[in-house]
């Protein structure tokens, strides 16, 4: 379309809406506007003329007043080109459409973890590789409590985006980044003094070990940025936008890939080098994002006065799922120390088969979460009738793509883990065997992570706590009974009994509310 047409389509959108608001004047002065008034500018406005129609309709208060400006605004954010209105349309297709970004997104950070081992395990060797693996549980432990502490946060968000309250929203953003700014300052602080005796606790080979620390402590210092971005990238998914996170995260893979190259090889850094590229593509992630709120976000007032009890709400929200998963770490930790003591080469195996994992893994988790963002946003706006269905159509996908995952493990996951592990066949069959005990079991995850994330979607925070707990509870008697008496399968086995303990909990909550229409 040329521009005279959205300049005469924007024209004539405007004379509509004022003819119809001086016609409403007389009965309620402007307070009450139906929704096909606004639609008048905002679903033909396009390009340029998009923003320029906004523009007038809210330079003209004394017809439309404070209500119709306010609800502009949010229709601005809603309807922005990319964003995906969670509250309409046929539930499974907006779920999958919300998804694909995520997933997109996701499969680049796992290309570049993989190319960080890659890179690191051909030019270091299998030690190094066994270096920045020995700690993954607390790597794990750390981030993702910045992660899902940020993601409770942004259910609040998403809950008043679905309700249209703009002034809530503006609220919820602004307690969002306040916390975030806050909990990963202290949390950074307090890894500065615990990472070495913790690290110690994990009973680290000492053949490996200062390469361990070294990379662990660098990552650890630009853990801010992993808090921030989470946060930023979790406000735009809340309005219904997960395409525009995907841009910023193709842009930092890219990055951190090249700076491994140029770090780990050509500089001859060492493993301090991955993680030197990693901190500075996370970082450079985190700007990209900030930049791209303050040009389209409508909530733009981050240290503005916050109303009684909304710091509480959120963390409420944010502590409950930021502490289920702290609980799933530790046992994890239990787990790796545990594992540590069965040597290098199950050390590696390991390693390089949970990087494969979490390509299997990826997909449920992106399901789970766009469920986490579909449940919050109909919950708020009282479509809560539209929540079930949309659970049934996922759970039926997630038994589709954990087959599929399966299958690919069996038949192909020899050859995957012959890239990471080079002339190491021992360490290839343990590893192949540790996939296919993930493979056939990944419909657990699948299932918890989606009744999980439609518990919290909703506000629920004592199941997802029962979920953690059960999680852990399940790594500590595989750390101190299966591992010891079972050696490597018990290892193999320990993920697939803590998804079913978790399960529980969260599909009994979800139940329930479902029986008593909360759902």
């Amino acid at each position: 379309m040329t521009a005279s047409y959205h300049i005469n389509r924007y024209s004539k959108d405007v004379k509509h809406l004022e003819i119809f608001l001086s016609d409403r004047s007389a009965q309620d002065h402007g307070t009450q506007i139906p929704q096909t008034a606004l639609s008048l500018v905002l679903v033909h406005a396009q390009k340029e003329c998009y923003h320029k129609s906004l523009r007038a309709v809210c330079s003209t208060p004394k017809k439309c007043g404070k209500v119709l400006k306010m609800e502009v605004l949010m229709s601005e954010m809603i309807q922005r080109e990319g964003t995906v209105n969670l509250t309409e349309g046929t539930p499974i297709k907006q779920i999958i459409r919300f998804m694909l970004p995520l997933v997109l997104g996701d499969s680049f950070q796992l290309l570049y973890q993989l190319a960080d081992s890659v890179i690191v395990g051909r030019s270091l060797g299998s030690s190094a590789l066994a270096a920045l693996g020995c700690s993954a549980s607390f790597q794990a432990l750390v981030f993702s409590f910045g992660i899902y502490l940020t993601g409770g946060f942004s259910v609040i968000l998403a809950q008043r985006v679905g309700a249209g309250d703009r002034e809530a929203v503006q609220n919820s953003f602004s307690a969002c980044i306040r916390l975030s700014l806050i909990a990963s300052l202290a949390i950074t602080v307090a890894l500065l003094v615990l990472t070495k005796p913790i690290l110690v606790l994990l009973r680290i080979a000492p053949e490996i070990f200062d390469d361990a620390y070294r990379y662990v402590l660098i990552l650890f210092c630009g853990s801010p940025f992993v808090f921030l971005y989470n946060m930023l990238s979790n406000a735009l998914r809340s309005c219904g936008d997960s395409r525009s996170p995907l841009f910023f995260l193709i842009i930092c893979s890219v990055t951190n890939i090249v700076l491994d190259y140029l770090c780990v090889v050509l500089m001859q850094a060492g493993v301090a080098g991955a993680a030197w590229a990693t901190v500075f593509s996370q970082a450079l992630s985190v700007l990209l994002c900030a930049l791209f709120i303050r040009r389209y976000c409508v909530a733009s007032k981050l240290f503005a006065p916050l109303p009684s009890g909304e710091i509480r709400a959120h963390l409420v929200c944010g502590i409950a799922q930021g502490l289920q998963h702290v609980y799933v770490e530790i046992g994890n930790i239990l787990v790796q120390a545990t594992a540590n003591g069965l040597g290098t080469t199950v050390i590696g195996a390991v390693a390089a088969a949970q990087r494969i994992r979490g390509l299997n893994m990826l997909p449920l988790f992106c399901m789970s979460r766009a469920v986490s963002f579909y449940t919050a946003q109909n919950y708020g706006a009282g479509k809560r009738e539209r929540i079930y269905p949309g659970i049934r159509a996922t759970c039926l996908i997630t038994v589709l793509t954990s087959g599929i995952m399966g299958f690919i493990n069996y038949a192909l996951g020899d050859r995957l883990l012959a890239l990471l592990l080079v002339n190491a066949p021992e360490a290839v069959a343990l590893a192949h065997t540790y996939l296919k005990f993930t493979g056939a079991t990944l419909f657990l995850l699948g299932f918890m992570l989606i009744f999980l994330n439609a518990v919290q979607g909703c506000g629920g925070t004592k199941a997802p706590l029962l979920c953690g707990i059960g999680e852990m509870l399940m790594s500590i008697i595989t750390a101190f009974v299966l591992i010891p008496r079972l050696g490597f399968l018990g290892l193999c086995v320990a993920n697939p009994l803590a998804w079913f303990v978790s399960l529980l909990p969260v599909y009994v909550a979800f139940t329930r509310s479902a029986a008593r229409k909360l759902c």
